[in-house]
């Protein structure tokens, strides 16, 4: 038998020439003609090359083969073969016979396959040869070399009578979509002989392995569906074949077994689904990834070897599944709660499984599907729900609670402990990935665990940081598998990243605890509350307001443990609730009743913290002047400066606050010697702390000018004017409004008589406990 591949259809070429002087490499220029004029290959034929492609010694360039596989491709070499092959051929018509003879003869060939290079002399013209000539030629090079003259055999024998287990499972009834998929997936076992279809856990890998089965089954002489348990060894020896004796050991079963799989050659399929384990825990992989038929491998985890397609969702195809699982007498659900039921899809991130069990829940009709969202969104386990679901999962029956099905599909207790609360504290991280730096510097060195949980597809690493599939996250943190006491020192290194507001991170860790808010186990209830306090504060001065409140609630009942909280925290509650009624809500009232409350309680229960003492008084201050209330305002800020003034805290954040902010009342109340003489007393604290150069002294420089211009002090005014346009054009660039406004007031000193003062921007302070 000649089988059909590139060697042979060039020969039929050479053989049918014209008497025409064109060479070997020439007549290579004719058949890839597009190849060799794309600008994007970069190809020179070598003429010992081009001798061994037709003589059948070596297979045909990788790069022009992986070239021609592309559609477009394939069109083009259909007008090259037309018009810059035929010219040299003295009958196309009899060529296109003599290579349908050889592909009609070639039993290594799929009936398949056969049917859709046949369909393209669907018609007798020119351009029909040309088609199916051109396709012909591109299957012989695309497909598994096999060196001229060998005497290897590409047939397998018939295994329906050696092996009783050879049943093929079907696809679910409610199977649906996955076209594109299934047309690739057969494109790749058309051109690799092994091939992983991988994905997260219950996207529906092995439905799509069964589906193609059902659709391509006569592409291959033999089909073997095997489930993967726990070991290669087993599964293959474990096998029922007709003759085996009950005499026979394992050993002596695996060893004929694997035998006769070794005798299957290309035109037999072997499916093994379930294949979650990785290499190095499976030795005999590399033995059966190196059989010489076909392999298709289900599998959650990530290999090296092989070629891979990845299942992955999408909103069409969930709203299907949806719809294929909700009963017919409830369908009107989908109409009446279309958005709503959209929602539900994007909050289980189009997740397939999940998308068949919400269409199963809602055909009970004693859930809504905005009420089933809600409790979705609080915890995607749904751990409230006890209705049973019927699925069907890996050919079993399955019948259980929404949240049993979805953690037994993540199989999260198979991990070690080390795996475990590695991939926990990962699942905390925002979407876009936890940074591998900060991971190893605030957790640990985990790099073996991080390795690992990549090969068993449960996370991947691009870029420098570990990323998890944003519905694999979801359940991870659901299952509130992370216990504060297993990793305290993780938890400090998170606060002490929110203590350091200069530090790029900062914002990254209060997202890690925005999420621990609702997923972790909170049984070291001291250092949450440390954390948490940190973090209120942290997100007070970033402007965080909504995960402000969130923290604040939870601060406010780990404040009514008296076994945790500090003495500080019965103040800095209320100082916590004035800001959320100031800040956010815009309540000043409210939050003056609050402030003074904080003031109050910090009174008679004294606190060693002085400088929280002085925020009391200088926020309180602050809401005052809000409220128009200037004289209150001025005392309760002096009275935060004074503080500060007796301690010698005057240098630190809280005390520049409480100066600038003093200074600044006193002018509106126009005591502007008073005002002068603090606001000078701040440019000597600012320099000696931050320099002469820092934004703060610019903006308490052009304060100063002001005040002084209106006094009729021109000399020092236009001194210290320069000097803040000098700081503010460094700083913030010389078109911005405040250097323009500077550059004003200098042209209008001589005729201030009312001095306007730009606003400074707020210097952090420390609350403490």
């Amino acid at each position: 038998m000649t089988r059909l591949d590139f060697h042979s259809v060039i020969s039929i070429f050479i053989e049918n020439q014209k008497n025409a002087d064109i060479s070997q490499i020439d007549f290579m220029y004719c058949i890839f003609a597009t190849f060799i004029n794309d600008e994007s290959t970069d190809f020179v034929f070598d003429n010992g090359l081009v001798c061994h492609w037709i003589k059948g010694k070596m297979r045909i360039s990788p790069k022009i083969v992986n070239y021609y596989i592309t559609q477009s491709h394939q069109s083009a070499m259909h007008n090259d073969m037309e018009h810059e092959v035929f010219p040299f051929i003295s009958d196309p018509a009899f060529v296109a016979l003599e290579i349908k003879q050889l592909l009609t003869t070639d039993s290594s060939v799929s009936a398949f396959e056969k049917d859709r290079l046949l369909n393209f002399l669907s018609e007798d013209s020119v351009s029909a040869y040309a088609a199916f000539i051109a396709e012909a030629l591109i299957f012989g090079m695309s497909r598994s070399f096999v060196k001229a003259g060998s005497k290897s055999t590409t047939a397998s024998p018939l295994i329906e009578d050696m092996i009783l287990t050879t049943n093929i499972p079907k696809p679910v009834e409610t199977f649906t979509g996955r076209e594109t998929e299934l047309e690739t997936l057969n494109q790749l076992l058309q051109e690799n002989s092994l091939v992983f279809l991988s994905g997260i856990p219950g996207i529906g890998k092995s439905e799509v392995a069964k589906a193609y089965l059902k659709q391509y089954k006569k592409n291959y002489t033999n089909i073997l569906y095997l489930e993967y348990t726990n070991s290669l060894y087993e599964m293959i020896a474990d096998l029922d074949f007709a003759d085996d004796t009950d005499s026979l050991s394992e050993k002596e079963r695996f060893r004929k077994h694997f035998r006769f799989l070794k005798t299957l050659k290309a035109d037999s399929l072997i499916v093994i689904d379930n294949f979650n384990t990785t290499a190095s825990e499976e030795t005999l992989l590399n033995q059966v990834c190196n059989l010489k038929c076909h392999l298709l491998i289900t599998t959650r985890n990530h290999f090296n070897i092989g070629t891979e397609l990845i299942i992955e969702s999408n909103k069409e195809l969930a709203l299907h599944i949806l719809q294929q699982n909700i009963k017919a007498t409830t369908l009107d659900i989908l109409q009446k709660y279309s958005n709503e039921v959209e929602l539900l899809l994007e909050t289980v991130s189009f997740h397939t499984m999940s998308a068949a069990m919400i269409g199963r829940l809602l055909s009970y009709k004693n859930i809504l599907p905005t009420e089933l969202n809600r409790h979705l969104q609080e915890n995607v386990l749904l751990p409230d729900n006890q209705t049973r679901i019927s699925m069907n999962k890996d050919n079993r029956a399955v019948k259980s609670e929404y949240q049993d099905i979805m953690q037994n599909l993540l199989r999260y207790n198979y991990l070690t402990p080390a795996q475990q609360q590695t991939l926990s504290i990962t699942a905390l991280a925002p979407e876009d990935g936890f940074p591998l730096r900060c991971l190893y510097n605030w957790y640990s060195d985990c790099t073996n665990e991080i390795n690992d949980l990549e090969e068993l597809g449960l996370l991947a690493v691009k870029h420098d940081s570990v990323t998890l599939n944003p519905y694999i996250r979801k359940l991870v943190n659901a299952g509130k598998h992370l216990a504060i006491s297993n990793c305290d020192l993780f938890w400090r290194n998170l606060q002490a990243k929110c203590q350091d507001m200069d530090n790029e991170t900062t914002l990254f860790a209060l997202q890690i605890i925005d999420t621990a808010l609702r997923f972790i186990q909170k049984d070291n209830k001291q250092l949450w509350i440390s954390v948490v306090r940190t973090a209120l504060e942290c997100n007070h001065r970033l402007h965080r307001y909504r995960s402000y409140s969130n923290l604040l609630n939870e601060y406010e009942y780990l404040c009514l443990d008296k076994n945790i909280r500090a003495d500080d925290d019965q103040y800095l509650l209320f100082h916590f609730k004035a800001i959320e009624a100031a800040d956010i809500h815009a309540n000043i009232n409210k939050a003056i009743q609050w402030e003074e409350q904080a003031i109050t309680t910090a009174g008679e229960n004294g606190t060693s913290h002085i400088l929280n003492f002085s925020t009391l008084y200088l926020d309180a201050g602050r809401y005052y002047h809000i409220q128009g209330n200037l004289k209150k305002a001025l005392d309760y800020t002096q009275k935060s400066t004074d503080m500060l003034l007796e301690t010698k805290m005057q240098y630190s954040p809280n005390g520049i606050s409480s100066l600038i902010q003093y200074a600044r009342y006193l002018f509106e109340c126009n005591q502007f010697n008073d005002a002068i003489r603090i606001y000078q007393n701040c440019l000597n604290i600012i320099n000696a702390t931050w320099g002469d150069s820092c934004l703060t002294y610019g903006y308490i420089a052009q304060n100063l000018a002001a005040i002084l211009a209106s006094m009729k002090q021109p000399t020092a005014s236009l001194r210290l004017f320069n000097k803040a346009i000098s700081i503010l054009e460094h700083l913030l660039g010389s078109g911005h409004e405040d250097v323009n406004f500077c550059k004003k007031q200098i042209i209008e000193l001589q005729n201030t008589s009312k001095p306007a003062l730009l606003v400074t921007p707020p210097i952090p302070v420390q609350i403490t406990a």
